[in-house]
């Protein structure tokens, strides 16, 4: 009799739990929330700039938070400095930023082709963990472009002002010019070919340091140790070779003045002989490769390579957004062609020489 109640209410039981777990309803799903982006007015997408998401469906949380929402332009996350309500039901505005401490070239280079012009970026979307899925196909796609049109016009007007500085600094001062004292003007002595090379150095790496910062927004670890040993290498070869071409003019001999009668008639002083091209007159870029000789080979393999590697740097340098590693065997190279340079310098007999 026991054993039957037993088996009675184990059966009994068990169909309760069957019945309540058949009657209890399944948990809905909330509907997915589509979203679709675009830049504020239109206009393409810049850091710091407005980013709109208008949102279809109703999202669960804080949306004001800005540690809830995660953005992503082509796989890069950036940073959501601040959420705000947009102008119309569902919108939502937010102000990008660079990730935290800005992006690397990589990340510009993932961003686009075109550095300073917009690009089609497409943007991945999570609210709380949780990926929105665009409203239709395109729906994530906004045009953005690396660099603040304003930014991108400073940047010419830099490269313009330097340009133009350089070009005033070769022929109206003589700060690229040779240090022989036996010319007066500056401005009338040779071009120095080590100078030159320092300055094309300078220039080039300034330069692509203020793209690089405009581009990334980094302003640290842009250097690296190629662009600092190239100025370097510019500045001892400047040093060594103004040391070693100094040829101080040697005083001329006093002749003491005869006696003259003062009723001999003073004949009048012949003219002094015009200056030699060679020796007092700059012949423009033929300078960098000549001396009282002419040209010579020490001098021109010198400003060959300095060109061949200051192409090759800035070719790398705006194809890979980043300052090119030269291997040891290029600085080997760089090394033999100055120490060449100086060495031959040392027997040249203008004196007006260029360093």
């Amino acid at each position: 009799m026991h054993s039957r109640s037993l088996i009675f209410v184990c059966f009994a039981l068990l169909g309760a739990t069957t019945f309540g777990a058949e009657s209890t309803p399944a948990a809905t799903q909330p509907a997915a929330v589509k979203y679709s982006v675009q830049s504020m007015e239109k206009e393409p997408l810049f850091w710091g700039g407005f980013l709109t998401l208008t949102l279809q469906g109703t999202i669960a949380g804080n949306w004001v938070d800005e540690n809830q929402w995660k953005i992503s332009l082509n796989g890069l996350p950036v940073k959501v400095r601040k959420v705000y309500a947009g102008d119309s039901d569902g919108a939502i505005r937010f102000i990008l930023d660079r990730p935290e401490g800005g992006i690397d070239a990589a990340g510009v280079v993932l961003l686009g082709k075109s550095r300073f012009s917009a690009n089609m970026v497409k943007a991945q979307v999570d609210f709380a963990g949780r990926r929105l899925e665009p409203s239709s196909d395109g729906a994530n796609v906004v045009w953005m472009t690396n660099v603040h049109p304003s930014r991108a016009k400073a940047f010419l007007v830099i490269v313009l002002c330097v340009v133009v500085l350089l070009l005033w600094t070769i022929f109206r001062t003589g700060i690229l010019r040779d240090g022989n004292k036996a010319i007066p003007d500056p401005k009338l002595r040779p071009f120095s070919l080590a100078k030159s090379q320092l300055a094309v150095w300078i220039t080039v790496v300034m330069l692509g340091y203020v793209l690089l910062f405009l581009l990334t927004g980094n302003s640290l670890g842009i250097f690296n140790t190629t662009a600092l040993t190239l100025i370097g290498i510019g500045t001892l070869t400047t040093g060594i070779a103004s040391t070693w071409g100094s040829n101080p003019a040697t005083p001329a001999a006093v002749t003491p003045t005869p006696a003259v009668d003062p009723a001999t008639p003073v004949p009048a002083p012949a003219p002094a002989p015009a200056p030699t091209n060679s020796s007092q007159q700059s012949e423009g870029i033929l300078d960098l490769i000549s001396d009282a000789e002419g040209p010579n080979i020490h001098r021109l393999q010198m400003a060959l390579w300095t060109l061949v590697f200051a192409g090759v740097f800035v070719t790398k340098l705006l194809d890979e957004l980043v300052f090119p590693t030269f291997d040891a065997q290029t600085f080997y190279l760089m090394g033999i062609s100055s120490a060449t340079y100086v060495w031959f310098k040392r027997s040249e007999k203008s004196p007006a020489s260029s360093p």
